[in-house]
């Protein structure tokens, strides 16, 4: 990681007591839309950015304190100079198991925690989730899951997470560095150009300009 000035670390150091790992003082917006069927807590964005300039090679911090079930959309910043276009999120579920997300669902379903992340003790990390976010545990999953393929999805796209210990479908996550549609937004787009269609049909001009009979 570069040398930091000491402005600079002083912001990056401020910024740590809130996030956790940060590699630079400046942040990238993100734009997320969660849909979950159970709530959650303790949210953890992990961000995978450019192993040649940063080590470990991604960044992860928790935002906010709980994620709601049902449409959430949201914006954060995520304490990251270096440019990365992969994520993956994960916490603790609201029957006290843990929820991760990943791109490929199929990957997880039926899948219990222990055969995913061999290694990391589920209940372990989920205590250490609602009482010490920051702890190892955490840390040590943020890196298993970083090297977990079907667990990281490129920016833009929706992740299915997934509900352990029992890997059971419970929604989806997706992150982008541009803004998200609203819930409802796609219906009110395809009514409203369904409705311009209409009105062009009933004056005699279809779309282009061109007469209909």
């Amino acid at each position: 990681m570069r040398k930091l000035n000491s402005r600079h670390a002083a912001l990056a150091a401020a910024v740590a007591g809130v996030f956790g790992a940060v590699s630079g003082a400046s942040a990238t917006t993100v734009y997320t839309k969660g849909d979950l069927v159970s709530p959650g807590a303790s949210p953890h964005f992990v961000a995978l950015v450019d192993a040649d300039l940063h080590r470990p090679p991604l960044v992860m911090f928790q935002w906010g304190k709980s994620l709601p079930a049902g449409p959430a959309p949201a914006t954060f910043d995520v304490p990251v100079t270096e440019s990365f276009d992969r994520y993956a999120v994960f916490g603790r579920d609201a029957s006290g198991g843990v929820f991760v997300s990943f791109a490929d669902g199929s990957a997880s379903t039926g899948q219990s925690f222990e055969t995913m992340f061999p290694g990391i003790s589920e209940t372990q990390l989920a205590d250490a989730l609602l009482v010490t976010p920051d702890s190892q545990v955490v840390t040590d999953f943020g890196n298993l899951l970083a090297q977990t393929p079907s667990a990281i999805t490129l920016m833009g796209s929706a992740a299915q997470v997934t509900h352990f210990s029992d890997g059971v479908a419970d929604g989806t996550f997706q992150a982008s560095f541009t803004p998200l549609p609203e819930p409802g937004s796609y219906a009110m787009i395809a009514a409203a150009a369904g409705g311009a269609l209409l009105v062009r049909r009933r004056s005699g001009v279809l779309p282009g300009g061109v007469a209909g009979a």
